[in-house]
C-alpha cells in the first residue's frame, strides 16, 4: 500500500493523478495543502503506511513523483513524469493492482520505491520500465499509463 499526497495546491490534473494512483495501489490519497512533509509523514506512520509518492508540478502540470519511505527519508531517483491517460471505459470497474513486473533495471528501481508486493487474487498488472507505468488488465489491455520522460538523482529541496 502507497500513501499518495500532492504538492500545496495541487490543480485538477495532479489531484486526477493522485487518486489514480491511490486507488490502483490500494492506498490512501490526501491533497497536502499547508502542511508539511514532516506532518504527511507522520499521519501517513499513524495510518499503518511505510510509503509515500508526493505528486509534484511544474506549470500546472503534474511534474515527479517522489517518494518517501517513513524510515529511510526520500528514496531515489525523482520519476520525470511525462503525462498521464486514463485508458478504461467510462462502465468499466477498475480493481487493484495484483501483481507487478518490472522490464528493465529502471522499472525495477521504481517498482522498489513504491515498497509494492504481490498479492493473492486477480486484479491489475502494474508493468514499469523507463519509458512508462502502465496498469493492464486481465487481457493485457492498458486501463492507465503514466509516461516518464526522465530521473533526476538530485537531492530535493522542500519548500
Amino acid at each position: 500500500m502507497l500513501y499518495v499526497s500532492t504538492s500545496r495546491k495541487p490543480t485538477q490534473q495532479t489531484r486526477i493523478l493522485a487518486k489514480w494512483l491511490a486507488r490502483l495501489l490500494g492506498g490512501e490519497c490526501e491533497n497536502r495543502g499547508k502542511r508539511s512533509v514532516t506532518e504527511i509523514a507522520a499521519r501517513m506512520q499513524e495510518k499503518g503506511f511505510k510509503r509515500a509518492v508526493f505528486v509534484y508540478e511544474k506549470h500546472g502540470n503534474p511534474n515527479s513523483l517522489n517518494f518517501l519511505d517513513v524510515e529511510g527519508g526520500w528514496l531515489y531517483p525523482e520519476v520525470l513524469i511525462g503525462g498521464f491517460e486514463v485508458l478504461k471505459d467510462e462502465k468499466q470497474r477498475v480493481g487493484v493492482v495484483a501483481s507487478a513486473e518490472a522490464k528493465d533495471a529502471q522499472g525495477g528501481k521504481i517498482l522498489e520505491m513504491t515498497g509494492f508486493e504481490n498479492r493473492a487474487g486477480e486484479g491489475l498488472k502494474m508493468v514499469l520500465s523507463s519509458k512508462e507505468i502502465s496498469f493492464n488488465d486481465e487481457s493485457g489491455k492498458s486501463v492507465f499509463f503514466i509516461r516518464i520522460k526522465g530521473f533526476n538523482e538530485g537531492v530535493r529541496v522542500e519548500g
